[in-house]
């Protein structure tokens, strides 16, 4: 968990508007909203999401969270 928390710290420094990493059975996706990175983990059927960002947000966030597959709701 810990080497889980300090790649998405790295991540975070070189966010663009999006980036993807695939780490054995682990998917990192990094987003970059309106000066926000907002991170999603996915594995093992679960997904966690990191910084979820503003308010203003919700829609493109809720978009990119469906384009790397994973239903929101």
């Amino acid at each position: 968990m810990i080497r889980l928390l300090v790649l998405t710290a790295a991540l975070s420094a070189c966010a663009t508007s999006s980036h993807h990493a695939k780490h054995g059975e682990i998917e990192v996706f990094t987003f970059r909203e309106n000066y926000n990175n907002v991170h999603l983990i996915v594995g093992n059927g679960q997904a966690l999401l990191i910084d979820a960002g503003l308010p203003k947000d919700a829609a493109g966030i809720e978009r990119r969270i469906r384009d790397a597959g994973v239903d929101p709701k």
